[in-house]
């Protein structure tokens, strides 16, 4: 199991924060509480993200600090002990295989199946896109499901609406390394959410990381335009979209 102090690096890592970032987060989140206590420095959280031994040093205010800053319960953050942390990970159905094949290990079936569960095609299509809750309460941890709507489908028609996203919540960073891409679906895509409530899945990319200023990109044969966001300010980066369930089948709108 990891120590509590890694836990904290992988999670921070994984949202493409700098320690620099989250000390400047918490000393907002000191201000609006009040209280010096709460806030933190790069250089105590490179040293417990290090140090095992200095787990007693967090303390209640700075973990309480450093959960909301990363979106995370206590919970979820206990539960961080490896890159592959969660069931629903999808990293074990293989993708460079040189014909199609039958998926016949155990862990390549079962997340096949939670990605494209046997009764994939009964699920129908919002006008918006909404996310999908778990019939019963829980935690919904690392991943959210997302099944995209026709109102405001920005990826259309690489994406059609009734699709459904496998929405990564650690990776929120706009900052993306330049990749080579063979299709566009393999583009960076990320789930919003608006300031009015409503969700899309679209293409999203930095243009001032220091005014946090991002352009929202829809697909060129759409009739929609691109158009800029302030990120905190009118939108919340929830995700990233890792894999994507597509209907074959048209259904009746």
């Amino acid at each position: 199991m990891e120590s509590l102090g890694n836990q904290l690096r992988i999670v921070r890592e994984r949202l493409g924060l700098s320690q620099r970032t989250v000390a400047r987060k918490s000393v907002a989140f000191a201000t609006e509480r009040g209280t010096n206590l709460y806030k933190l420095t790069p250089g105590w959280l490179a040293r417990v993200e290090k140090d095992s031994r200095r787990q007693h040093d967090i303390g209640a205010h700075r973990l309480i600090a450093l959960l909301s800053i990363y979106g995370l319960t206590l919970e979820e953050l206990l539960a961080v002990n490896s890159p592959r942390d969660h069931p629903e990970d999808t990293s074990d159905i293989p993708t460079n295989v040189p014909e199609t094949a039958v998926l016949i290990g155990p862990a390549a079936d079962t997340a096949a199946r939670i990605l494209l569960p046997d009764d994939s095609d009964s699920v129908a299509i919002p006008e918006n896109t909404v996310i999908l809750r778990p019939a019963m309460p829980k935690n919904t941890g690392r991943f959210l499901r997302v099944v995209i709507g026709h109102q405001n489908n920005y990826l259309y028609p690489i994406v059609p609406a009734g699709t459904v996203a496998l929405v990564d919540r650690y990776r929120r960073s706009l900052r993306q390394e330049p990749l080579s891409v063979e299709i566009e679906i393999q583009r960076p895509m990320f789930l919003l959410e608006f300031r009015d409530g409503k969700h899309v899945c679209c293409w999203c990319e930095l243009v001032d990381e220091d005014e946090k200023r991002a352009v929202i990109l829809p697909h060129p044969t759409n009739r929609w335009r691109a158009f800029q966001v302030t990120v905190d300010r009118d939108v919340s980066i929830i995700g990233q979209i890792t894999a994507v369930r597509v209907p074959t089948v048209p259904k009746a709108q």
